[in-house]
């Protein structure tokens, strides 16, 4: 649900964006039905992470972990890839996007 709900708010930053600074073009990328296909992404989303590898809080380090079995004897060579990837770009594009549009809006 988080990835869903980061997207929908990435969304809703390139909306106000536009709708700041391109008004025409944000009817015509946002307009009409246009919207249901820029929503359609965070469902899509939303059931590409249930194959996500989820963070673990570890009582034994106070932290979060892609392995639950971290530090764990007899667990140190278990194979588990973490999708660390897809994390990083929706933190960035986040970040970018709320200083992108906030920087706009002062502006104006």
């Amino acid at each position: 649900m988080w990835y869903g709900g980061s997207m929908t708010c990435i969304i809703l930053a390139f909306d106000r964006f536009f709708e700041m600074c391109f008004p025409e073009m944000a009817k015509k990328i946002f307009g009409g039905r246009m919207i249901y296909m820029w929503l359609a992404f965070p469902i899509i989303y939303i059931l590409y992470s249930f194959n996500e590898v989820p963070l673990v809080y570890n009582v034994v380090h106070h932290a979060f972990y892609f392995d639950p079995f971290y530090g764990s004897k007899g667990f140190e060579n278990r194979d588990l890839k973490p999708k660390k990837s897809t994390n990083n770009i929706v933190f960035l594009k986040t970040g970018t996007n709320s200083v992108r549009t906030s920087g706009t809006y002062l502006k104006n």
